[in-house]
């Protein structure tokens, strides 16, 4: 009994702390051709900072804060040439060059969000970065069906990067 309590212990502060870890953890849902995916993500605030368009190139961004951005389909995707199966992925986005950035989709989930395995990299897909009129403060991730299939949609100042993908 005394082993029972303990391990019980244990079990309790360890989903305690991870818990604690990630209070702002936020989540994009949506149903696009049939796929139901789900977007896990930190949601970090501008607080004045203008972090899109102050990134240099070659910059690769977690797509949040805390713990891997982390995608969850259902049925597979296609960003451009990259087929992404059902499962469960890390994001990340890389500025390229002054006026373009590019989608990452790593196989590795659960791990800090700076602490990619590039060997683990699926594979990159162009992303579409577009001026907003408003400002958002707090990063957001939205699933959109759009006319031709659907978006990622990734929200942050007054910049909008759109991860353009059909269900096959």
């Amino acid at each position: 009994m005394r082993f029972y309590a303990l391990a019980m212990t244990s079990v309790l502060a360890l989903a305690t702390t991870i818990a604690a870890q990630e209070p702002n953890r936020s989540q994009a849902e949506g149903t696009v051709g049939g796929a139901h995916l789900v977007v896990y993500y930190g949601s970090p605030a501008l607080s004045g900072r203008d972090m899109l368009a102050q990134a240099p190139p070659g910059t690769l961004w977690r797509l949040g804060k805390d713990t891997a951005t982390t995608l969850e389909t259902d049925a597979g995707l296609k960003f451009g040439d990259l087929v992404v199966p059902a499962g469960s992925y890390s994001l990340f986005a890389r500025r390229v060059d002054e006026k373009n950035w590019e989608l990452i989709v790593n196989e590795q989930t659960g791990q800090w969000g700076t602490e990619r395995d590039a060997d683990m990299d699926l594979g990159h897909a162009p992303l579409i970065w577009e001026s907003k009129g408003d400002s958002t403060d707090q990063f957001t991730i939205e699933i959109a069906s759009v006319a031709d299939g659907g978006e990622l949609r990734f929200i942050w100042g007054t910049h909008v990067l759109k991860g353009k993908f059909i269900v096959p």
